[in-house]
């Protein structure tokens, strides 16, 4: 039987969740403008929105690792960014 092997910490857990919030915000604004110039049934937008979902996915199942691996060290800020406050 293969030994198992050891879980992301939770270092690498933030610095990829880093990234991963980045890069969705970054497909975000890709899709939102190639939409606004081509529409959203062109193929350029189409493949911008798909490559955001998939980042999108990514940052879930890490979610749910992370969740696994480290309860203890859990917190949805570490792939999805941290709540801005509303000030009323």
């Amino acid at each position: 039987m293969p030994a198992k092997k050891a879980p992301l910490t939770l270092n690498e857990h933030r610095a990829m969740g880093d990234t991963l919030i980045a890069r969705s915000r970054e497909f975000a604004n890709l899709w939102v403008s190639l939409s606004g110039r081509y529409g959203t049934t062109h193929k350029a937008p189409k493949a911008a929105k798909r490559a955001m979902d998939a980042v999108d996915e990514l940052r879930n199942q890490l979610d749910s690792q992370l969740c696994r691996d480290l309860p203890d060290d859990f917190d949805p800020a570490i792939y999805y960014g941290a709540r801005e406050s509303s000030e009323d």
